[in-house]
């Protein structure tokens, strides 16, 4: 792992919102699927009790898993530390 740095250490993003990566495995609503997703596959059937999609690593994680693009997985009902969420919106028509 590289070296602990406190937080707002770096410059907030577009948004103004300071250290979005690398704080938390980020939670998705995605069934662990092989690519290319496909609206109608069944990646976003919320009864499903199958693994989940988790992204982009943490502060404990390896250097490599630390990118946007990592995926991992992680039972429905797994409770861990080092994982959580980002809100998001949809696209404004």
């Amino acid at each position: 792992m590289g070296p602990k740095r406190a937080g707002g250490s770096f410059p907030p993003n577009d948004f103004g919102l300071y250290d979005m990566a690398g704080n938390v495995w980020e939670w998705t609503s995605s069934v662990v699927l092989r690519y290319a997703y496909r609206s109608d596959d069944g990646c976003e059937d919320p009864r499903s009790r199958e693994a989940r999609v988790t992204r982009g690593g943490s502060w404990n994680a390896n250097s490599t898993d630390l990118r946007v693009s990592h995926r991992d997985r992680d039972a429905p009902l797994f409770r861990g530390v080092s994982i959580g969420f980002c809100c998001a919106r949809g696209l404004s028509p």
